[in-house]
């Protein structure tokens, strides 16, 4: 191959300034791997997802002084919509999946990075809360329906609590998924497994709290598997498989007990399967992203073709959507019921299910605007 390459020995020997080397082309960084619109589809749909079930819930009273807010899935077969809308896995998938596709960085560099851009929008949140908490009361808003909707408004922030510390944890998931394939997800299934053996048989019932983290490192590992290692070699069929070998678990936990049925907390319930997360919580997760992986194919010709649009909108203000949307929830219904004197039909009720599109297209309305003003801190960079 060498003398191939070496110039005939009948030619002029080159001159000297041929012998500098030609400057080397400019180098250009490494293209960034291309999103996956697999992914960014259930991270919309998991967003949108929690949207719904959480302006489904309020079952909402004002009686003059004192507002009540019950939960409207509590009735009939309210439980059935929180299997479909109870979507919390979804936004685990989808971040586990967005870590296993990233490069590998330190974990200080990485929290650099993502702390101002979670950090950035929460406080937005929390100071405009701070100053409507301090001002509606003076415009003659009732204190105690202000006080009310600001302890409810910051719940979901446990989600990005939770989000942080998998995000820390993710360089051993992903040596773990890389050691064990799509045996990783299985393997940790056993730390809920015995958080709930223990807390449920009384000998360590302080230890529930650990499933916070531990229920939703298994989404989230099957997130990191997805980009890591690829489809199983069955394809549709293995996660339809595991759908239904979830679907028998679940009604075996649910039927055995003391799990409740409702995948959210309802009121009353002596336990909740999300508040700590429990075994129940885990194989519905499991179920979830099932479904999704066997239904990838056809939902990914959707998120690039007729929902193409629709997903970019929703995707790049996805955090916006997630924290705003308990605020325009709130403030149709204080102005519905504070401002207009109107009433919430009783939940199930032909009268609830004809108001209900109205109070969400209002939601969706007031949420719009929301967007549109404090999508610039989710823009941040």
């Amino acid at each position: 191959m060498a003398s191939t390459l070496a110039p005939p020995q009948h030619l002029p020997a080159p001159s000297p300034a041929q012998h500098h080397p030609a400057p080397a082309p400019p180098t250009t960084p490494p293209r960034r791997r291309a999103r996956d619109p697999f992914v960014d589809l259930v991270r919309a749909g998991g967003t949108l997802g929690v949207l719904t079930v959480h302006w489904l819930m309020p079952q909402v009273a004002w009686d003059g002084s004192a507002l009540t807010i019950g939960n409207s899935l509590s009735h009939g077969v309210g439980w059935l919509v929180t299997w479909v809308l109870q979507v919390l896995p979804l936004l685990f998938f989808a971040a586990g999946a967005a870590a296993g596709l990233g490069p590998v960085h330190p974990v200080p560099q990485v929290l650099r990075r993502r702390l101002p851009r979670m950090v950035v929008p929460v406080l937005a949140l929390l100071g405009t809360w701070l100053a409507a908490a301090l001002l509606l009361p003076l415009l003659g808003v009732p204190q105690t329906a202000v006080g009310q909707a600001a302890r409810i408004v910051p719940q979901p922030l446990w989600f990005l609590g939770v989000y942080l510390a998998l995000v820390v944890l993710t360089p051993l998931l992903r040596r773990l998924v890389g050691a064990l394939g799509w045996g990783a997800p299985a393997v940790l299934t056993a730390v809920p497994l015995v958080v709930d053996l223990l807390r449920f048989f009384g000998a360590a019932p302080a230890l529930a709290w650990l499933n916070l983290l531990a229920v939703w490192a298994v989404p989230f590992t099957i997130g990191v598997a997805y980009a890591r290692r690829g489809e199983p070699r069955t394809g549709a069929r293995t996660w339809w498989v595991s759908s239904a070998v979830a679907l028998v678990a679940l009604v075996a936990l649910i039927g055995a007990g003391p799990y409740p049925i409702s995948m959210i907390g309802m009121p009353g319930a002596a336990i909740s399967n999300l508040g700590p997360p429990t075994l129940v919580a885990l194989v519905h997760a499991v179920l979830l992203t099932s479904v999704l992986l066997a239904l990838r194919t056809p939902l990914t010709r959707f998120a690039t073709g007729p929902g193409r649009r629709a997903l970019a909108w929703v995707s790049t203000r996805s955090m916006t959507i997630y924290l705003w949307h308990l605020t325009a929830m709130f403030t149709v219904i204080g102005v519905g019921l504070l401002g207009l004197g109107l009433t919430v039909p009783a939940a199930g009720t032909l009268a609830w299910f004809l108001q209900w599109p109205l109070w969400c297209v209002a939601a969706a309305g007031v949420l719009a605007l929301l967007v549109r003003v404090y999508h610039r801190f989710e823009q941040r960079r």
